[in-house]
């Protein structure tokens, strides 16, 4: 039997708990990949045109933008 399974992403109540919040962090085109897991903390992270096809782990504050 197989599964089909979307991207894992993991939200701290650090970074957003309300979906208004949630809207204004992710800005631009925001797309994560099948195979892509996010962990998000921070109040003051936010991604701009973000593209993840892989593993990433996001921790602190400021402005974190995907590598080329």
């Amino acid at each position: 039997m197989q599964f089909a399974f979307g991207p894992k992403v993991l939200l701290d109540p650090t970074f957003a708990i309300t979906l208004a919040e949630l809207k204004t962090k992710f800005q631009g085109k925001c797309k994560i990949s099948q195979g892509g897991s996010l962990i998000a903390n921070g109040e003051d992270t936010i991604f701009l045109n973000l593209d993840l096809a892989e593993a990433t782990l996001v921790t602190g504050s400021g402005i974190k933008h995907p590598a080329p």
